[in-house]
């Protein structure tokens, strides 16, 4: 069989990773960072920082795009695409899959415009996610075909989107703590607007072949609503602890809740596939019987865990050096509790130009490296940056990532 449609199936996968809350100067150096933002940039990362001077006062825009899925990369698709797939490459292909499902996930990020007023900041931001469990069975019977006389089970199929916006006020401040010395300390307050959001709360199928021909049935069961709101509220801390070294402590998402109330349905999708031969779903002939049943529904919440990050950072000339360490408290879609760890650096040149790169480990990218670029000519800000996730450098992991950001100093 020719492998086109799968292998464009398998880039299609993995073109939907949620990762957490970032800015693309930070999404440069792998997440690592809390500790040396500043500007207006502090106030999605570290809101402790905006008691600190300096920095871009202005972001036009910050937008980030990634996706990625737990099985193939980018040399999968160029081997496959437009191949004849021999046995022996199917099997290779079922065994890249990690577990029983393909999960492939994405998220897209939009900040701006975004302002700092002294030690205020307001933000507006725009954030998509989605993710999708697709079980391997099914895959089987894509790839291996009509074997005569086995059934295919496509169990606990998954699936989550949201699509929402937010308007963040964030505060910096100095404070004197007894015995502890000097911090800066600060908040950020979400006012949430969901627009969208999808859950599959059950998938399931079955699928039986045989010689005459091929017949299954299943049903899905989604939850949707097309409207809600919640709040958020991030805290932060960040002290320098010696010369040129800071450290940071930030409590992203500590109350993060929506309210969807607006469009609340349970939609289940009931379907059947007549029996039928190889030769008369080549002729497209409508074999596929469904039925939808729409029932309104109470409103529901969805929540986002807290995650705790803390973190260091050093200058030392022209160089920049920063370590966090993420921890989440529950496993979700944008946390898990296995702690990740990120490192990164970045290097001044003349001419307002600054280069960038970090790797990690741990936490739902496993591992990831990431590499950034910078411009300031004049007040205008300029951030570029391009990641991989689990993979040493961008095209060679299961997903990547890319953000650019316009921003100004005044």
């Amino acid at each position: 069989m020719t492998a086109r449609g799968i292998a464009t199936a398998l880039l299609l996968a993995a073109l939907f990773t949620p990762i957490a809350e970032a800015q693309v100067r930070i999404d440069g150096l792998a997440g690592a960072g809390s500790a040396l933002v500043d500007g207006i940039d502090a106030a999605p990362i570290n809101p402790a920082r905006l008691a600190v001077r300096g920095g871009p006062r202005m972001r036009l825009i910050d937008s980030f795009g990634a996706t990625s899925n737990n099985s193939f990369d980018l040399s999968d698709y160029n081997r496959y695409n437009g191949a004849t797939l021999t046995e022996a490459d199917e099997q290779e292909i079922l065994a890249k899959i990690d577990g029983d499902h393909l999960e492939a996930d994405g998220i897209v990020r939009a900040i701006g415009p975004a302002f700092r007023f002294g030690r205020w900041a307001a933000v507006i931001r725009t954030h998509g996610d989605a993710d999708l469990g697709l079980p391997k069975d099914g895959l089987r019977l894509l790839l291996e075909g009509n074997t005569p006389d086995e059934t295919f089970h496509v169990a606990d199929f998954r699936g989550t989107g949201t699509f929402a916006s937010a308007l963040s006020i964030s505060h910096g401040r100095w404070v004197d703590v007894p015995r502890a010395g000097r911090w800066a300390v600060g908040g950020t307050i979400h006012w949430i607007q969901g627009w969208a959001r999808a859950r599959v709360l059950e998938g399931s199928g079955t699928i039986t072949t045989e010689r005459a021909g091929i017949n299954g049935e299943g049903s899905f069961l989604l939850r949707t609503a097309t409207g809600g709101s919640g709040f958020g509220l991030d805290l932060a801390c960040w002290r320098p602890i010696a010369e040129r070294w800071s450290i940071a402590l930030v409590l992203h998402d500590l109350f993060s809740a929506v309210h969807w109330t607006r469009g609340t349905e349970l939609r289940h999708v009931r379907f059947r596939l007549q029996e039928s031969t190889a030769e008369e779903i080549s002729e497209g002939e409508d074999l596929l019987e469904t039925e939808e049943e729409t029932t309104p529904t109470g409103s529901f919440r969805s929540t986002l865990p807290p995650r705790l990050n803390v973190g260091v950072a050093h200058e030392r000339g022209r160089w920049t050096m920063a370590a966090d360490w993420t921890q989440g408290f529950e496993h979700s879609l944008t946390t898990t509790t296995t702690p990740r760890v990120a490192i990164g650096a970045e290097r001044r040149f003349p001419f307002g130009i600054t280069t960038r790169a970090g790797v990690s480990i741990g936490g739902l990218d496993r591992r990831s490296a990431a590499l950034g670029l910078g411009f300031s000519p004049g007040p205008v800000r300029i951030d570029l940056a391009l990641t991989a996730r689990d993979g040493s450098l961008p095209f060679t992991g299961n997903g990547i990532g890319a953000g650019i950001a316009l921003g100004a100093a005044f």
